[in-house]
């Protein structure tokens, strides 16, 4: 009960602080927070991570999948991901299984991609600490067809703001074109939400008008430019930051991303 009551409360103010914009919600009203079932949607893809083994929706990655700022290595040892009381973990550790990489993590690619019309609803909550960089995204393509969606991007030393970006190889130019914003949500007292405190429901939703980013149900930024237009894999991760970065700097692992559920509907009407 007193999840339902503070989630509520979030809804009522999550929207100050933010820029002005219209924002509404493409979820038809009056709709529960968080049904299973959603009113003129069909529900094509879930995974509420019951049991205690990960099932074959998921690939989990081998190997450093980023970029010279990350020094995790990741792998699908039990260490880094598992499933306990109907909970994904992502775990981050201070462990070398891979020389010149001082930490493990995991990140996990859906097998099935998803496309224009997909609504995708991602419930986690976020582990705090600095040199944590974790994400819900969708990363697909090679060069003319390359797009990567950034729905949540989060450098966890502050869990009061996540990042949104549209990364896309821009043939004009000839070269990746990114498009960014920073959310910043409120409680309704005008205080900064902190989304490591519970767990949160992110989603997307694009079709050929918008990107549309919402929280909690609530859209919160609406993308009109570079349209994804090939379906894409949901990327679920919890990478590490390189220490260098930082002068005296220890971070305190292990830390966990927790994924309560992944689901994905389409509108009924909708091919």
């Amino acid at each position: 009960m007193k999840k339902i009551v503070l989630t509520a409360l979030i809804l009522l103010g999550i929207l100050r602080g933010l820029h002005a914009q219209k924002t509404t919600s493409i979820i038809p009203y009056p709709t529960p927070i968080n049904p299973v079932e959603k009113a003129g949607w069909e529900l094509i893809f879930q995974d509420e991570f019951e049991g205690d083994t990960l099932k074959g929706h998921w690939w989990p990655q081998t190997g450093p999948h980023g970029n010279g700022n990350e020094a995790q290595w990741y792998t699908p040892r039990k260490e880094n991901v598992y499933v306990k009381d109907g909970v994904l973990h992502l775990q981050a550790l201070r462990d070398s299984v891979k020389e010149g990489y001082p930490f493990s993590s995991s990140m996990l690619f859906s097998y099935m991609n998803f496309g224009k019309g997909s609504y995708i609803e991602v419930k986690c909550k976020l582990p705090k600490g600095r040199g944590l960089w974790g994400g819900f995204w969708l990363w697909g393509g090679a060069k003319d067809t390359y797009h990567e969606l950034d729905i949540c991007e989060f450098w966890c030393k502050r869990t009061d703001r996540f990042c949104f970006s549209d990364h896309y190889w821009n043939k004009k130019l000839q070269r990746i074109t990114t498009h960014y914003k920073w959310i910043y949500p409120k409680k309704e007292d005008n205080i900064s939400l902190d989304m490591s405190d519970d767990y949160y429901i992110y989603a997307v939703y694009w079709d050929d008008l918008s990107i549309r980013v919402m929280l909690n149900n609530v859209l919160i930024l609406k993308e009109k430019r570079d349209i994804p237009q090939n379906p894409l894999p949901i990327i679920l991760n919890l990478a590490v930051e390189n220490e260098k970065k930082y002068s005296n700097t220890n971070y305190i692992l292990p830390k966990e991303l927790l994924v309560d559920y992944v689901r994905i509907y389409k509108r009924k009407n909708e091919k």
